[in-house]
């Protein structure tokens, strides 16, 4: 499985692939009726005929180390994201016993 939510910055379309020597059971069904999200296919093909797939990683990780050493957050291995355990951020939170909170650093980003 492949996701491009992460390392392209993609949250929120869903966009990802499968691969199966063997047919998969949903994907096979979707094949057979060919209920195929046709927009999502042509982002991805876009995506990986212009990207690799570290490049947004490679191009972000100074700004991002930057932009977390000036606000007092910890990097995240995802290039648009960072962590804190500050308790202003408690309802970011992915779990209640977790003290880390997930915080998207775009609107901190002057690119």
């Amino acid at each position: 499985m492949f996701s491009f939510s992460k390392g392209f910055g993609m949250i929120g379309n869903r966009l990802g692939l499968v691969y199966t020597k063997k047919p998969h059971k949903s994907l096979h069904l979707l094949k057979q009726f060919e209920n195929w999200n046709y927009a999502s296919v042509k982002t991805m093909d876009l995506i990986m005929s212009n990207y690799h797939v570290d490049e947004m990683w490679n191009n972000f990780k100074e700004k991002q180390k930057e932009m977390c050493n000036d606000y007092g957050l910890e990097p995240s291995d995802c290039f648009f994201l960072a962590t804190t355990k500050d308790k202003y951020y408690r309802r970011r939170r992915r779990m209640k016993n977790d003290e880390n909170a997930r915080i998207c650093i775009t609107p901190l980003l002057d690119i």
